[in-house]
C-alpha cells in the first residue's frame, strides 16, 4: 500500500481532511502522529492494518484533525498550490512547443500554400482568355489547343503534389520530434521486426 491509498482509507473513516493530506510531501509530522496514535510504525501498511484492527481508530484520526486542522488546511492548500502551477507550467511548455514549431517551419508551408492559391486562378483565367481570345477573334482552331495547353500545365501540379508531400512529412517528422521521439521511423521498424 502507498501513501494515497492510506489517505484515502483515512478519508473513508471519516477524516477526510487527515485523509487528504497524509499523501502530501511535508506531510510527515502528521504522519507520524497517525503513526503514535495508532500504535504503530511510520508505515502505510502498518498504519493501514492498525486502522483494521484498532476499534477506536475512526474516534483516534477525527481526533488528530481536531487538533491540527489549521496545519492541516495549510499543507492541504499548499499542495493545491503547487498542483495549480505545475498545471499552468505544463501548458506554458506545450504552448512554448507549438510556438516553437510554427516558428521552425510553418512559414515555407504557408508559402507553397498561398502560391497555389495563386497559381491556380491565374491557370484558370489564362484558360479562359484563350477561350475568349479565340471566340473574339473568330478563330475556332484556338480552342482545339485548349486540352494541350491543361496537359502542359500537369507537370506544376505534379511539382506542388510533391511539395505538399515533402510538406506534411516535414511537418509530421518536426511534430515527433518536437513531443520528444528521438528515432526515426526506420529505425523504429528495424528494432519492431527484431523484437526489441
Amino acid at each position: 500500500m502507498n501513501w494515497s491509498d492510506l489517505g484515502s482509507q483515512i478519508a473513508s473513516a471519516g477524516a477526510k481532511i487527515l485523509g487528504e493530506v497524509i499523501p502530501v510531501p511535508g506531510a510527515g509530522m502528521i504522519a507520524d502522529q497517525v503513526a503514535q496514535a495508532l500504535g504503530t510504525e511510520k508505515d502505510p501498511d502498518a498504519i493501514a492494518q492498525a486502522l483494521k484492527s484498532d476499534p477506536e481508530a475512526a474516534a483516534k484520526l477525527k481526533q488528530i484533525e481536531a487538533q491540527h486542522q489549521q496545519e492541516l488546511e495549510r499543507i492541504r492548500a499548499e499542495a493545491a498550490a503547487s498542483r495549480d502551477q505545475q498545471v499552468t507550467a505544463r501548458q506554458a511548455a506545450v504552448n512554448d512547443t507549438i510556438q516553437t514549431g510554427y516558428q521552425a517551419g510553418v512559414l515555407w508551408r504557408r508559402a507553397v500554400g498561398w502560391s497555389l492559391a495563386v497559381v491556380v486562378p491565374l491557370m484558370v483565367l489564362g484558360v479562359l482568355a484563350l477561350a475568349g481570345a479565340a471566340i473574339a477573334l473568330e478563330r475556332p482552331a484556338l480552342i482545339e489547343h485548349i486540352p494541350a495547353v491543361v496537359s502542359a500545365l500537369g507537370p506544376v501540379w505534379y511539382v506542388y503534389m510533391v511539395v505538399l508531400g515533402v510538406a506534411g512529412y516535414q511537418e509530421g517528422k518536426m511534430g515527433r520530434t518536437l513531443a520528444g521521439e528521438t528515432e526515426g521511423g526506420i529505425t523504429k521498424a528495424i528494432k519492431a521486426i527484431k523484437g526489441g
